[in-house]
């Protein structure tokens, strides 16, 4: 359900890097390791994009790390 609404909500936003990281998060514990890097690797590039602050960055490098 929880990825339902998210892919909802990416329709309406669908540049908004938290989507996107929190998405990732739920394919990640669904272990479909394949989205969760696309779309991790798209938060990031997002959150670069948009020059949000430093430390929600490294928050998602971590994530880009596991």
């Amino acid at each position: 359900k929880a990825e339902d609404i998210l892919v909802e909500g990416l329709q309406q936003y669908p540049d908004s890097f938290e989507i996107y990281e929190k998405l990732a998060e739920v394919h990640r514990a669904q272990e479909k390791n394949e989205k969760y890097q696309v779309e991790i690797q798209k938060a990031y590039d997002l959150a670069i994009e948009q020059n949000v602050r430093q430390w929600r960055i490294e928050e998602i490098k971590v994530l880009m790390d596991h």
